[in-house]
């Protein structure tokens, strides 16, 4: 039948037949081709081409093969819609295969691009030449081919037949008459831009926006994103552009590795229970990053998957691994008693109504109930968020029951031990109160309204009610208030609650590192119970939460077959729901207020980023009512537009106020000063606009002080800022919460003052600044750049915050990256150089941290600087001792132990290197 040529058009559906033909023989291998066979020559009739594509799919699917299941999924899904037979189980395999898929090409991708990073140049340069060489002689094929009027005409023949716009399929000339053409174009636009509504502006996040944007005009576009990538597949950039060179770069690609062998093993075990590769994915991520973010998780899942294949002596190795390395973990602790979870819903439960047992009692005055409330709950190990609260309470309980100096050091020592806790400034003014001899006795505390006024609790609070709604005000529409996720299901369900209060908690540690979530369980009456998970700051968070959670079907496996139902709710719509005993109005609410209530419905898809980032990327509001007592002091006036605490990550920012100037060139030379000057810091670079201003904002510089060097170093470099010619502009420093404020409220020239005051006047010590820097003019003088240069000759004596005096004991210092080096390496190195050098010294080698980047490795013991001297010429000298730090940046120098200790506070090399070559190296 296939040589006969008026079978030609039917030679999907024949290879088709033989597939099964052979299958039912039990020869899978002759049938894969025939199947596959179907597919290559299936281009008129796509059904036969969706369906001969699902079943090799499916077949390799059944063989573990997932990249070649994935690669004819995604043949088929190019071709079916939503009226396919099956079309959700397709979906469903085709998204986490694509996942997995991506995860597993993106190790294999950066274990590639790593190999030729750390290859010598050389070998490197002659590998990408003989690539080159190679894609010259294809290209040169194709050219020869073409003129002989067979390779074009063959390449056009089989995307024209691809595309199902070939000669024997009759009215398809156009592309959108064809089905299949459109099916895929589909698909292909989905890939890129996900689901989209039709309207205006459909491809920006912002409908607001005019699509008349510049190039240099594109707010908050990453410098990386802006750079044109080489396409010429004949230039050695296009082969290098995506090297990890760096030690950034190199940390960024082991990130990469490190998530997506997490991720798939996630994926091999809960979308696939292929437990074997996915105790593969999670022992080869341990095994290349033994301190890996994802460790405990990663250890957890060892041992429930080796459970899961019965493999008990591994199991139990993995059990043990948590419990004596993790003691104090949710993981070990269930793991040690299993049912862990349900008897710390039960301790919380007690602790929290007897933390507002407590607080009703501090409010009402009545301290000596709270000072034996207050230490019962310290016995019950409450969580460290808590303790702050609790003793404040105490130290207030106290202090009224004593005399006023008793009061007065008991606040003192409450600011000391706790200098950033929310309670803090309340305890400040109290402290003011007293010393100015304004609080006589603690009457006056409830007087001034320090009690019953300021000190404010979202769980106790009377709410401005709307009795006009439909609800006749029984729940309030205040978006701020702490947010609750709430599961209702059945109490008659025989629901095991420890499992799925552990995998609500697996889910939590998984994906909100910097959250600390309660889950807690409650009666709503005979018939209804809830499990709670505390607390989302606000209404918009917990969307985020809600909106992740419900995609994750393993979360809720202890609820297969249960009839329950998810929802969000906030700290004070919840007690009027206990109060009322009944969700019924509730979830109408929630449906009108909120979006719909979600029953079992689920779906796979990943979103873009993690919901933690997304809560991260939400607008903070002012003033959020917190739960379970947390202290806000009211303000009584307009709060600063910008946040006085600086020292933190700083952005360097040049402020240039001509939207139509093109910054290209002003990109590309900062691109190369932070390139040449600091590598180390791995600085990235953003354009954005406030107002009248573009912003070209350097981030990540790591420290304040730090910041100020690079400040100080960028406004003498002229050469800069050649690019903008006479245009206005203004530079400074700014951190990232204040920048957000900044453009958010086009507050460019009101920012400057604030800088001035902050920064440029702050002395050397609060800033350790070694410069008085009037680089920046004043609000209402124009800034061009003659007046942004630092003026005036650098002052003969030393003004920096290091000591002079470098006589006596001296620490041998080496500044090394945290990632890409081999640190034990490095280390024993030095110790067999000190013992075989300097064994009569007794030198010591300990490791400290620097900051998220960078370590320290200290040798102690040198006797004086004469002996450290000869020291450090040696060790330098000694080149071998440096191989284990590979192509890592790197600073070693002296320095005192008075100055070393100034150094772990200042944390800025850049000033510490320009004194010791002053000092030590006099130069």
């Amino acid at each position: 039948m296939l040589r006969d040529h008026k079978n030609f058009d039917f030679r999907d559906q024949i290879y088709y037949a033989l597939g099964n033909v052979y299958f039912k023989e039990g020869n899978r291998e002759v049938a894969v081709d025939n199947y596959r066979k179907s597919v290559s020559t299936s281009f008129q009739n796509q059904y036969q081409r969706a369906l001969s594509s699902i079943t090799v799919a499916d077949i390799y699917f059944e063989d573990l093969e997932y990249r070649k299941a994935q690669s004819y999924f995604d043949s088929a899904m190019i071709i079916i819609d939503e009226n396919y037979p099956d079309y959700e189980t397709v979906s469903t395999k085709y998204k986490g295969l694509t996942n997995l898929v991506d995860n597993l090409v993106t190790v294999e991708r950066e274990d590639s691009l790593q190999r030729i990073a750390n290859m010598p140049e050389i070998e490197r340069e002659s590998l990408i030449a003989r690539i080159i060489k190679e894609e010259q002689e294809r290209l040169r094929n194709e050219e020869n081919l073409a003129m002989q009027g067979t390779g074009s005409q063959g390449y056009n023949r089989s995307n024209r037949n691809r595309l199902g716009m070939g000669n024997q399929q009759a009215g398809a000339g156009w592309y959108f008459y064809n089905p299949q053409t459109v099916s895929y174009g589909r698909v292909t636009f989905q890939q890129l831009w996900g689901k989209r509504k039709l309207e205006d502006n459909w491809n920006r996040a912002n409908k607001g926006i005019s699509t008349e944007i510049s190039e240099e005009g594109m707010e908050g576009v990453d410098s990386t994103q802006i750079v044109v990538r080489e396409q010429d597949p004949l230039k050695k950039e296009f082969y290098t552009q995506d090297l990890p060179l760096t030690d950034s770069l190199m940390a960024i690609s082991h990130d990469k590795i490190r998530d997506a062998l997490f991720n798939a093993g996630k994926i091999f075990k809960v979308d696939f229970t292929n437990y074997p590769r996915s105790a593969d994915s999670f022992e080869d991520l341990n095994r290349r990053y033994p301190s890996n973010i994802y460790l405990l998780s990663a250890l957890f899942e060892l041992y429930d998957l080796y459970e899961l294949m019965g493999d008990k002596q591994k199991s139990d190795y993995y059990r043990n691994m948590i419990i004596s390395q993790f003691p104090k973990s949710n993981y070990a602790q269930y793991l040690v008693n299993p049912n862990f979870f349900v008897e710390m819903q039960a301790r919380l439960d007690n602790l929290n109504n007897l933390y507002q047992e407590t607080f009703r009692n501090y409010k009402a005055g009545v301290y000596s109930n709270v000072i034996s409330l207050s230490a019962q709950m310290k016995t019950m190990e409450p969580d460290s968020a808590m303790i702050p609260k609790i003793d404040f309470m105490n130290a207030v309980a106290n202090g009224t029951q004593s005399g006023v100096q008793d009061f007065e050091k008991r606040l003192e020592n409450y600011v000391a031990t706790y200098p950033a806790a929310e309670p803090t400034p309340l305890a400040n003014e109290i402290l003011t109160l007293i010393r100015d001899s304004s609080l006589n006795d603690y009457q006056k505390l409830i007087d001034l309204g320090y009690i019953s006024e300021e000190i404010k609790n979202d769980e106790l609070l009377t709410e401005n009610q709307n009795a006009e709604d439909e609800f006749g005000g029984k729940f309030t529409y205040d978006e701020d208030l702490l947010h609750y996720f709430v599961i209702a299901y059945p109490r008659e369900a025989k629901v095991d609650l420890n499992r799925l209060n552990f995998d609500i908690a697996n889910y939590n540690i998984d994906h909100y590192t910097k959250v600390d979530f309660d889950i807690e369980t409650e009666n709503l009456d005979d018939k209804t119970a809830f499990v709670i998970v505390r607390s989302l700051d606000n209404k918009e968070n917990a969307l985020i939460y809600h909106g992740a959670i419900i995609r994750r079907a393993s979360v809720f496996r202890a609820l297969k077959d249960v009839d329950y139902l998810n929802f969000v709710i906030s700290s004070t719509n919840y007690r009027a729901v206990m109060n009322e005993k009944s969700t019924v109005d509730y979830l109408k609410f929630f449906v009108k207020n909120y979006s719909r209530y979600i029953r079992s419905n689920f779906t796979d898809e990943e979103l873009e980023v993690s919901p933690e980032e997304l809560m991260a990327r939400a607008k903070e509001q002012d003033n959020i009512l917190r739960e379970k007592g947390k202290f806000v002091v009211v303000s009584t006036g307009a709060e600063k537009l910008f946040n006085t605490n600086i020292d933190t990550t700083q952005n360097f920012v040049i402020a240039i106020k001509d939207k139509s100037i093109s910054t290209r060139q002003l990109l590309n030379d900062f691109a190369d000063f932070n390139k040449n000057e600091f590598r180390l810091w791995g600085l990235a670079l953003q354009l954005k606009q406030a107002g009248d201003y573009q912003l070209l904002v350097v981030n990540g510089i790591p420290t304040l002080n730090e910041s100020m060097s690079y400040f100080r170093k960028v406004v003498v470099t002229r050469s800069l800022f050649n690019s903008l010619g006479q245009s206005i502009y203004r530079n400074f420093l700014i951190t990232n919460e204040n920048i957000q404020k900044l453009i958010e409220q086009n507050k460019v020239d009101e920012y400057i003052e604030f800088f001035r005051n902050n920064y440029i006047q702050k002395t050397p010590a609060q800033t350790g600044s070694t410069e008085n820097t009037n680089a920046t003019p004043a609000p209402n003088e124009p800034a061009t750049q003659q007046n942004v240069a630092v003026d005036g000759p650098k002052p003969k004596e030393y003004e920096g915050p290091y000591s002079e005096n470098i006589d006596g004991k001296q620490l041998f210092v080496f500044v090394i990256p945290v990632l890409d080096i081999d640190q034990p390496a490095f280390i024993s190195g030095i110790n067999q150089f000190n013992q075989a050098s300097y064994a009569n010294l007794n030198l010591k080698v300990d490791v400290q941290p620097l900051d998220e980047l960078r370590q320290i490795v200290r040798v102690t013991g040198l006797p004086d600087r004469e002996t450290a001297a000869l020291y450090f010429t040696k060790v330098v000298n000694n080149r071998d001792l440096y191989v284990p730090l590979r192509k890592g940046n790197y600073r070693n120098f002296l320095i005192t132990e008075p100055n070393y200790v100034v150094f772990l506070r200042e944390k800025n090399i850049l000033d510490y290197m320009n004194f010791y070559k002053r000092f030590y190296l006099e130069q």
